[in-house]
């Protein structure tokens, strides 16, 4: 449950409600982000430079800051966290330690940003977003673009709102040097929450004809399907037809709902964080839709091959952040990561062939009994479960109320499973040295690729040979091998070393007593012990326990989410019957509606 509150939480049941939403749209180049890194000659205490290009680009709170006429006593500001302390759910951003003078402008030294990209990147422009909730901006920016031929030109530009879209083409871009100089109100810091390097789109009201967003959890890692979400949006000012060459895959797309408070205030809560994956116009290019989905879809699309088996035990969690940090290394995407300190305890032997990092990780976290997910914030997580509690703190006791209820709960029943079974993997090294991989390539110049052996091997024991051309370089891991070359026709390419052999003991929990067999094989190449497989059997076996499945069509609650443990209320009980949240379904056309499914227990 997102930590909303006690106002949100209370009024979100009572009816009328008054609740629009929000889409927002990055057209950016959506690898400068994590190629950049940022510096600067003024930087306060709170938040960090690093966080004008960390993804979070709509703050959600005000925080205090000592400047004149700024910080109110009304309850609407917070206290801005420590560094040292570990707060996904938002970003603060950069902060100058200098602050404007009477005039609104700032000394002849004026805080600085410098943003340096390991690649360059190319976008229509560049999109500020200072503080939104406060109104604050800068008046006043000078912009230096630095390009990958060193050729340097300068621009000012004079924002108008706290968020400003700066709109000059900008063509192999490696460093921005950003110079402030004035606020739009006199004794202010600069604030800087992102800068987006190409335009933010946000659509509200009647631009929104339709949104649907769809979360799905899987406690028993069986899958880990990534959250959807679907926006139609308005076209009338044709910007997807003019802008049609700056669409990419992997654009972030945004959702958020808002709910107003009779006293006219409002708090908005987000849906979550979407790559763009599919985009289209209607025949009258009156609206445009949008298809996107979370990082768990993007780490299905590339492979990690580096794994590397030496026979000594490897902790999960080290496991799953070499994992994570290779996606990212791979995409160029910034990728917020939290893993359950309790995997630190958890070792493997196993040996992971070459496979997509999604099912790398999904193998991490059932070994772990925990489960994968990306939370609202963007933050991908492993979280250890457990049956019949909620996968993270409740702030708050979940109900699923009748008044929030189109229908009364469809309720069914499943068969439970009582016969479970899983692989336990033994692995040991030859002493022989054995060929893992040849193969013939075509070469004209410098050719690096993957090779892929034919059995895991021991990283430290491979060589390589390579007969008409040169071997360049090559980096080995268990099941795969990067190697480069240099030569001007057909090469073979052999690489050998001390194979890694595997057997298999099968460890097995019946608990069907006198009822029929409904087994469940599961299979797991980190399971590498009798003691780390009953921990997962009792696990699995404890989840699937939970038989009630519910289905509700509800008039939604977007505080809640897939994990938490709530109330089902009937027509027969209230505040009786608990069940976790597994899928939740949003739709936005006016009227915030959808579906809720849990499973539960009697």
């Amino acid at each position: 449950m997102l930590n909303v509150s006690q106002k949100f939480h209370d009024h979100i049941t009572k009816f009328p409600r008054a609740i629009s939403s929000m889409v927002e749209f990055d057209m950016v180049d959506v690898t400068a982000q994590g190629n950049c890194t940022a510096s600067s000659n003024s930087v306060e205490a709170v938040g960090a430079v690093s966080q004008v290009a960390d993804g979070m680009t709509q703050p959600v709170r005000k925080y205090m800051s000592e400047e004149q006429n700024y910080l109110r006593l009304d309850g609407s500001f917070f206290t801005p966290p420590k560094n040292t302390d570990l707060d996904t759910s938002d970003s603060i951003g950069w902060w100058s330690s200098m602050v404007s003078d009477a005039s609104a402008k700032f000394p002849a030294s004026r805080p600085q940003l410098t943003l340096t990209f390991s690649e360059p990147f190319t976008s229509p422009g560049l999109t500020f977003i200072f503080s939104p909730l406060t109104g604050d901006y800068c008046a006043e920016v000078h912009i230096v673009t630095t390009d990958d031929g060193n050729n340097v030109n300068s621009y000012f530009a004079f924002p108008d709102a706290p968020s400003y879209f700066w709109s000059q083409q900008l063509n192999n871009i490696t460093q921005l040097d950003i110079t402030f100089y004035s606020t739009n109100y006199p004794y202010r810091r600069v604030r800087v929450a992102e800068i987006l390097f190409g335009e933010q789109f946000l659509w509200s009201g009647d631009n929104i004809f339709d949104l649907d967003v769809l979360e799905e959890f899987d406690p028993l890692v069986n899958s880990a399907p990534p959250k959807e979400a679907r926006a139609t949006v308005a076209n009338n000012l044709n910007n997807f037809n003019i802008y049609f060459h700056n669409l990419q895959k992997k654009q972030v797309m945004k959702p958020y709902l808002t709910l107003y408070y009779d006293d006219g205030s409002f708090e908005t809560v987000p849906l979550g964080t979407y790559y763009l994956y599919n985009w289209r116009n209607d025949q009258n290019f009156i609206s445009s839709t949008l298809y996107a989905r979370d990082l768990l879809d993007l780490l299905s699309g590339t492979i990690f091959y580096k794994y590397t088996y030496s026979g000594d035990p490897v902790s999960l969690y080290d496991l799953a952040i070499s994992i994570i940090e290779d996606f990212k290394s791979q995409t160029r995407l910034n990728v917020e990561y939290v893993m359950d300190t309790a995997l630190q305890s958890i070792t493997t032997t196993g040996v992971l062939s070459a496979l997509n990092h999604h099912d790398a990780l999904m193998y991490v976290a059932q070994a772990g009994l925990a489960v994968l997910y990306v939370d609202r914030y963007n933050v991908m997580r492993i979280t250890q479960s457990k049956s019949q509690a909620p996968l993270t703190p409740m702030p708050y006791t979940g109900e699923l109320a009748l008044d929030m209820q189109e229908t009364y709960p469809k309720v069914a029943i499943q068969d439970p499973y009582n016969y479970f079974t899983i692989n336990v993997y033994s692995n040991s090294l030859s002493t022989n040295t054995d060929t893992l991989y040849t193969g013939a390539v075509a070469v004209d110049g410098d050719l690096s690729i993957w090779v892929k052996y034919a059995n895991p091997a021991s990283s430290s024991s491979c060589s390589c040979s390579v007969e008409g051309a040169t071997l360049l370089s090559v980096d080995y891991y268990t099941d795969s091998a990067y190697v480069t070359i240099n030569g001007s026709e057909n090469a073979t390419i052999t690489i050998t070393g001390n194979s890694v052999s595997s057997s298999v003991l099968q460890s097995v929990l019946n608990i069907s007593g006198s009822q029929p067999l409904n087994e469940v094989d599961l299979d797991n190449p980190l399971i590498t012990s009798p003691a780390m497989a009953a921990a997962v059997l009792n696990w699995y076996a404890s989840e699937c326990g939970n038989v009630y499945l519910y289905e509700v069509e509800s008039w939604m609650d977007p505080s809640m989410e897939c994990g938490d443990v709530i109330f089902w209320d009937s027509q027969y009980a209230t505040e009786t019957k608990q069940a976790k949240i597994i899928r939740q379904e949003f739709r936005f056309d006016g009227t915030l509606s959808g579906t809720i499914n849990g499973k539960g227990w009697p």
